[in-house]
């Protein structure tokens, strides 16, 4: 079981009724028409996402998902009169389970059949609830990010830009604690300039609060039996204070094309989520990624497990859980679930499962091994095409990178000019030869391919064996690289050859196959995604870091938009498609997947503010 309470409902005339809060979900005369009056005629949407044509996503939030209604009714809206891309983020501190959850959306579907396409959608995406922050594609330019639990610690590790605001807890008197002050003050500091607001509740608590916090408001007339309904707008915001600045969101890049430099796994996931937002993504070195680690005749779609509750174990919990839905969402056949086992001492087992992160019956532990649903193997070349499908593809490398009001692009071998672009992603894996001084180290690796009976599922412990069609894939070693030809050797041949003999309890048989390739790893070995610092402007700006002054930093100075995604180290199937969908939503202003905290633990600049902070750069 999750940590997350569950909420106790009941039917209560053609309604749900939360016994825990004793309140009504949606009116009992029509939801809908409800939720169409309040909401989406109280913050005008129909004018807005008709007149919305900025290149960023129009960003709605809300506090109390619920039932999922309101953010129906926003999809169905945006379907008749959007321009751009939407972008949904919502917090829910007492979750349907998602039997409960589908049988909630059969009965809106039957009540309110235009919905009924969105509700078929959004019972196929909606996850089974675990605490953190959880984001789907519903539709090509939707997206959805729900945030399980407490409102106010969500919304404190969430880093958006609102343009409206549903606030649709339960009323004041049964929910104070969604419409207090803080919460208030919160919704403020997450919420674009003249953002607005619409809510039911005219309850002078409400207005108080809207009020300090910067919001002006205005009484209109209600819905049916309510006599008034409230509708505000965010119109003398107090000054956003970020306790760590130089984690700062950058500004949005301009409205263009996004060139990528790389064409792995992950750039095909960057240019995959730029595509659904409406982004049109120019993929640089396709012809050049032989060499690269998405090259493998396949590789594992399997978690990283963390015996806590950090923002390391929630993040490669997403990945995994968001790289899966990714693949099995593929046209093709690229991704083979088929489950796996990573071996682990008990009390290690238990504490995974104290944390109550993951969802109920995905993990399960026995005789010294952890039993993962949902993994498998994915053929890397061809999942990376279809996620590139329709970009547009370079064969050639990059020789030169250069900014001059947009960012422009020489390729090597043909001396041909690309561009303007709006922005850059650098995703060149273990080759940084166009970000000097990356933190990045490539370690060298090599699977073999036997002709074996493959084992039926991933076998994991320190190495691994797997199925790989009718053969056994085994892998992989480790090696510092320091310069050099990339090749196989018998003798990891041979290394691999008596893990996976341990593993399968046989030996794999006949050798078929072998490859070697690089991984990108980082001194943390974590991942890197974000924007990139103009370093020089940033060790100026932070050089009070090295004697720990206490001052007013100002925000990160980033280079006018260059991101990178790199240092995917030995996890990249799993953790590429989550990043790219973060680089994404720092480049377009959008809503990412990640939590503050987690962006700032993948930040490209943590390892700068870190040497800085330990005295080991000289300003």
């Amino acid at each position: 079981m999750t940590k997350l309470p569950a909420p106790e409902l009941v039917t209560d005339q053609g309604t749900l009724r939360s016994l825990t809060f004793d309140d009504i979900y949606y009116s009992p005369d029509d939801g809908l028409a409800e939720t169409e009056y309040v909401f989406i005629s109280g913050n005008d949407l129909p004018r807005r996402l008709a007149d919305h044509d900025s290149g960023r996503p129009f960003v709605i939030g809300e506090l109390g998902f619920g039932t999922g209604l309101n953010v129906l009714a926003a999809c169905k809206c945006h379907e008749a009169f959007g321009r751009g891309p939407l972008n949904i983020w919502t917090v829910e501190g007492f979750p349907l389970s998602r039997t409960a959850f589908a049988e909630v959306q059969a009965q809106i579907a039957i009540r309110w059949p235009g919905l009924k396409p969105w509700a078929e959608r959004l019972v196929d995406t909606y996850p089974e609830p675990v605490p953190g922050q959880t984001q789907v594609v519903l539709s090509r330019g939707i997206t959805l990010t729900i945030a399980f639990g407490p409102v106010r610690e969500s919304l404190n590790t969430t880093d958006i830009e609102a343009d409206a605001w549903f606030l649709d807890g339960f009323a004041p008197s049964r929910n104070p604690e969604m419409w207090s002050e803080d919460v208030m003050h919160a919704v403020a500091r997450l919420t674009r300039k003249a953002g607005t607001a619409a809510t039911f509740s005219v309850a002078s608590g409400v207005r108080a609060a809207l009020e300090t916090a910067g919001f002006s408001w205005r009484k209109s007339p209600g819905f049916g039996r309510k006599k008034h309904m409230l509708r505000a707008e965010l119109t003398a915001a107090k000054s956003k204070q970020n306790r760590a600045p130089w984690y700062a969101r950058p500004a949005a890049a301009p409205q263009g094309k996004v060139a990528i430099i790389g064409a792995g796994i992950a750039g095909a996931s960057v240019a995959r989520a730029l595509e659904s937002q409406g982004v049109q993504p120019v993929i640089f070195g396709v012809g050049s990624r032989d060499e690269a680690a998405s090259s493998n005749p396949a590789g594992l779609v399997m978690p990283r497990l963390d015996a806590g509750d950090t923002p390391a174990a929630r993040f490669y919990r997403d990945a995994f859980l968001y790289a899966a839905a990714t693949y099995r969402a593929l046209e093709g056949r690229s991704f083979t679930p088929c489950d796996g086992s990573l071996a682990m001492e008990p009390d290690r087992a238990d504490r995974i499962e104290a944390t109550r992160l993951w969802p109920d019956g995905l993990l399960s532990s026995a005789d010294g091994k952890v039993h993962v649903r949902q993994a498998g193997m994915l053929e890397p070349r061809a999942a990376a095409d279809a996620m590139m499908s329709n970009a547009i593809l370079v064969e050639e490398s990059v020789g030169a990178l250069e900014h001059d009001s947009g960012w422009f692009i020489t390729t090597r071998d043909d001396d041909q000019r690309h561009g303007p672009f709006s922005a850059v992603a650098l995703a060149t894996g273990a080759a940084q030869e166009l970000w000097p001084g990356a933190p990045i180290a490539p370690s060298l690796g090599q699977v073999d391919v036997f002709a074996g009976d493959p084992p039926p599922s991933i076998i994991t412990d320190g190495h691994y064996v797997a199925p790989y069609g009718e053969h056994v894939l085994t892998g992989a070693t480790y090696a510092r690289f320091d310069g050099g030809t990339v090749a196989t050797s018998p003798d990891n041949t041979e290394h691999n050859r008596d893990a996976s003999t341990q593993l399968l309890g046989r030996d794999p048989g006949r050798h078929l196959a072998s490859r070697a390739s690089l991984r990108a790893t980082t001194p943390d070995r974590h991942p890197i995604a974000g924007p990139l610092y103009d370093e020089a402007e940033a060790i100026t700006a932070y050089a009070g870091l090295r004697t720990g002054l206490k001052q007013d930093y100002p925000s990160a100075p980033y280079q006018n938009g260059l991101y990178a995604l790199t240092g995917l180290g030995s996890r990249g199937l799993v953790t590429a498609p989550i990043l790219g969908a973060h680089v994404t939503a720092e480049i377009t202003g959008g809503v990412s997947p990640l939590t503050s905290d987690v962006a700032a633990m993948v930040h490209p600049g943590r390892f700068l503010i870190r040497d800085l902070k330990r005295g080991k750069i000289n300003p």
